[in-house]
């Protein structure tokens, strides 16, 4: 879904790593740093995350289960790749 999205004329648009998608947690959906979202009315959740389970695209070493990041408690979760999972897309850029 990602490597296909072309929104507002960019089509660069990727599947976070558990590390980008975990620092979205702590820095957008948990800004406050107080360990809950409760989704997109909470004040503190900069960026209307929902409190559920983003997909990263992290993989386990056999390639059954992709990790997943609980926004609700930013945990982690490790569901096998036919659960269903919100998506955030994100771009990279480049400083320089």
């Amino acid at each position: 879904m990602c490597d296909t999205l072309v929104l507002n004329s960019y089509a660069d648009w990727s599947l976070p790593s558990q590390y980008k998608l975990k620092l979205m947690w702590s820095n957008l959906a948990d800004s406050d740093k107080n360990g809950i979202n409760t989704g997109i009315v909470n004040p503190n959740n900069i960026g209307g995350f929902s409190a559920v389970e983003y997909w990263s695209s992290a993989e386990t070493t056999n390639s059954v289960y992709s990790l997943a990041i609980k926004f609700s408690d930013g945990g982690f979760e490790g569901p096998g790749k036919e659960a269903l999972h919100y998506v955030r897309a994100i771009r990279s850029f480049y400083l320089f």
